[in-house]
């Protein structure tokens, strides 16, 4: 409940005493900070509804040519996501389970009213409105998340057939979402040993992160990736797997570039030694020359000397 804080309530019922009895023993409510209005058809309720006026909404089930149940079919269609207890003159079970199943948060009999019951009653719709709202916020973030990620994120059966996944799974195979729902991470597998090793981890249903493997793109370029799969055993009557695709295709092309960078400076730096290695005896030979002395009239033996000095 909203504690210390006001708690707006409407009771929509074509009939006014039956108001007046509910707003007098809502107002009985010890620490109670309630202000309860009167809304007497169906349209104006619809209209309060929409633009969210109200914490909490008590519906009578006989609303002149409409019903209860209709405006929470159609509060329903406007994702309303205030709580709304139908009440009834009567029992019926039939109507209680209608109710429930078009949304309505409880199910109430007038003649069975009293401050304790609308106390508890208040206490539980609003706490539940509130879970709820917090459960849709955490799912709607998870979604988000699961929907922008850029790794490809997936849910899958036992033997890693695609049950749901995201956008960035169908860039990677190649196949939009729909078609992927038919087959198996098992088929865009490359090579058969890492299906087998893959099988092997899924038989002892551990969590495995980074598992190596490379995927067949449709095209039929081939990718390389890591997996990571968690096995969710708690909350389904089958195991569902999750798991997460990270394709370390640009990765391998880095290392392959850092690798060839690396073979290139290795290729410059012995290059350079070689370099050195001939050109010390190359200028003990330009020495040597410089003190050999000819005669001039050697003509032959001086061209010689000649082409050594030049040529070094």
């Amino acid at each position: 409940m909203l504690k210390g804080n006001q708690v707006r309530i409407a009771v929509i019922d074509d009939d006014e005493d039956d108001y007046f009895i509910i707003k007098d023993y809502i107002q009985e409510i010890e620490d109670g900070n309630f202000v309860v209005d009167w809304l007497s058809d169906y349209q104006s309720a619809i209209d309060k509804i929409k633009v969210k006026s109200y914490h909490l909404y008590f519906v009578d089930y006989r609303l002149g040519n409409e019903t209860g149940l209709e405006l929470l079919q159609e509060a329903a269609s406007m994702q309303c996501d205030r709580p709304i207890v139908l009440l009834t003159g009567k029992g019926n079970k039939a109507i209680d389970i209608k109710a429930m199943q078009s949304g309505a948060t409880d199910y109430l009999v007038k003649s069975d009213l009293n401050t304790e019951k609308l106390e508890r009653c208040i206490r539980y719709s609003l706490d539940r409105a509130e879970s709820l709202r917090e459960l849709k916020d955490r799912e709607n973030k998870y979604r988000n998340l699961f929907k922008g990620s850029k790794d490809a994120v997936f849910i899958a059966d036992k033997n890693l057939f695609f049950t749901e996944c995201n956008h960035a799974t169908s860039s990677l195979f190649g196949l939009e979402n729909g078609e992927l729902l038919h087959h198996s991470l098992f088929e865009f597998l490359h090579e058969e040993k890492q299906k087998e090793k893959l099988r092997q981890v899924l038989e002892k249903e551990e969590n495995t992160n980074d598992f190596e493997m490379q995927v067949r793109h449709q095209d039929g370029e081939i990718k390389p990736c890591l997996l990571s799969v968690s096995f969710q055993k708690d909350f389904h009557p089958h195991h569902l797997i999750h798991g997460i695709i990270h394709d370390i295709t640009n990765i391998k092309r880095a290392e392959q570039a850092n690798v060839q960078a690396q073979k290139l400076a290795a290729n410059e730096r012995l290059i350079r030694i070689l370099a050195h290695e001939i050109r010390n005896p190359l200028n003990n030979i330009t020495l040597a020359v410089d003190q050999l002395q000819l005669p001039d009239d050697d003509v032959e033996k001086q061209k010689y000397l000649t082409a050594i000095i030049q040529r070094n």
